[in-house]
């Protein structure tokens, strides 16, 4: 939703065209069809690095490449994808890049947006106050700071932003490869167990990176999230923010596990001793 709704918005006051990148099965941009779509009237391409349902892992870089041969911009939400791959921005050569802390181990309430500096600093501050200009004087003769200061109006969030540093601090020291790594063969150690289990629908079974997603067969998602949790297991149940993506999936209600890097295999096998029992009989209830 969040990297939905602003455009929607420009769409209503600006009266900008938004166009729908075709995925295929398994939620990863089909390129023939990226590259049907782009021409000079193209002036930003934005979508989820890892989406936040299927896991898909795009290709940023070469979709950039792309987007830059017409012109266009290249915004990319980190979210699912910083605290679980190496990320370089220069060599992905993206435009701008905005990523959560809550997600990487971080406070709730903060995050970053990297961008560019050229872009940077020929952009207009969306907030004004203290801490963002050089100078004022009462005849409105204003002075603004220089990117990124510019845009720090006010007094910031000082505790979300050293918990911030902290968590990346702790997830470099483990180093992003190795995390990347682990997660994988993670991930697919648990897709190969969910697969066995004729309860349930699993909808994204060969992605390599993000979240589980899965419903158990005849049970509200709700409902067994309840069943799971009651076991013991943390899962997200729901839309997840992502209503268009449900659209391609065929439902729009799931269940998503989502891996990180002190999970163990350990885990996984009792998630599945307790998924394989989820049943309407069972679950109903639950969750209210």
């Amino acid at each position: 939703a969040s990297n939905l709704l602003p455009w929607y918005r420009l769409e209503k006051e600006l009266g900008i065209e938004i166009q729908y990148i075709p995925v295929d099965n398994h939620g990863v941009v089909i390129m023939d069809e990226y590259e049907k779509l782009l021409n000079s009237q193209v002036k930003v391409v934005t979508l989820a690095h890892v989406t936040n349902v299927m896991g898909a892992l795009q290709p940023i870089q070469q979709m950039t490449t792309l987007a830059h041969e017409v012109g266009a911009l290249m915004v990319v939400d980190g979210a699912q994808s910083v605290p679980h791959h190496p990320i370089d921005v220069k060599a992905l050569d993206i435009d701008f890049l905005g990523f959560s802390s809550h997600k990487m181990c971080g406070p709730d309430g903060v995050g970053v947006l990297y961008g560019k500096y050229e872009l940077l600093d020929r952009m207009e501050p969306l907030l004004l106050g203290g801490g963002m200009n050089a100078r004022f004087t009462s005849d409105a003769d204003v002075i603004l700071k220089n990117a990124p200061i510019k845009f720090e109006a006010g007094t910031p969030n000082i505790e979300g932003v050293i918990g911030l540093g902290a968590a990346a601090e702790y997830l470099m020291s483990i180093g992003m490869e190795n995390i990347s790594a682990y997660e994988k063969e993670l991930r697919a150690y648990f897709a190969e167990k969910l697969k066995e289990l004729d309860n349930i629908e699993f909808y994204n079974p060969n992605n390599t990176s993000g979240p589980i997603t899965f419903n158990a067969k005849g049970v509200f998602a709700q409902d067994a999230a309840g069943y799971l949790g009651a076991n013991h297991i943390a899962v997200r149940s729901g839309n997840h923010c992502a209503k268009v993506l449900h659209e391609v999936i065929g439902t729009d209600q799931t269940i998503r596990a989502s891996l990180y890097f002190y999970n163990t295999k350990e885990e996984v096998d009792r998630f599945i001793e307790v998924a394989k029992n989820i049943s309407l009989e069972n679950a109903v209830g639950i969750f209210f």
